[in-house]
């Protein structure tokens, strides 16, 4: 269980590291094999997922400073599940936030050779639940079943006008 989490530790600190370093693919080195064991057993002291773990680390980050493992251990981070996530991303364009969702989308399809819709339906990829309903051209009645009713966690009203503006289905939501 502790090598799937610390996988999948690796591979959502490797996505926001190559977008912020704009690079095709970062692997870690085995020099930071310690700083990833101990983000697991961090990340096992939250009830976060590992991808929700190392996207609050993400954004509590020093602004100007490059990411690196050791940052991962960042204890003073609150890791309080949805309001703490709100907050944060509500700090951010919400068209940063849609284009950090497909490239996950896109990172799992590609990487992991999964179909678009079982790489919406893995709960092991970091992708919001409004995300995973609105993203589709059609309505994917699987996808609506299983997160509909947590689609309104990580909405805030102006990351709702991008998606209507944008011309998003958002009726799916409700």
């Amino acid at each position: 269980m502790q090598n799937d989490i610390k996988e999948r530790i690796i591979a959502a600190f490797s996505r926001f590291k190559e977008q912020e370093e704009d690079i095709e693919e970062y692997k870690p080195s085995p020099k930071t094999s310690d700083s990833f064991d101990k983000a697991v057993a961090l990340c096992l002291t939250t009830d976060l997922s590992p991808e929700e773990f190392v996207e609050l680390q993400y954004l509590n980050k020093p602004e100007n400073v490059k990411w690196y493992p050791n940052m991962l251990l960042n204890t003073r981070t609150k890791f309080e599940k949805v309001e703490t996530r709100k907050v944060a991303l509500a700090d951010y364009p919400p068209s940063e936030i849609v284009n950090l969702q497909k490239k996950y989308l896109s990172d799992a399809i590609h990487r992991r050779q999964l179909k678009p819709l079982a790489a919406l339906l893995d709960d092991s990829i970091a992708l919001q639940p409004w995300f995973r309903i609105v993203i589709t051209d059609t309505p994917v009645p699987d996808v609506i079943a299983k997160y509909k009713n947590s689609a309104n966690n990580g909405m805030f009203p102006t990351l709702y006008e991008y998606l209507v503006k944008n011309k998003y289905d958002v009726s799916r939501l409700v």
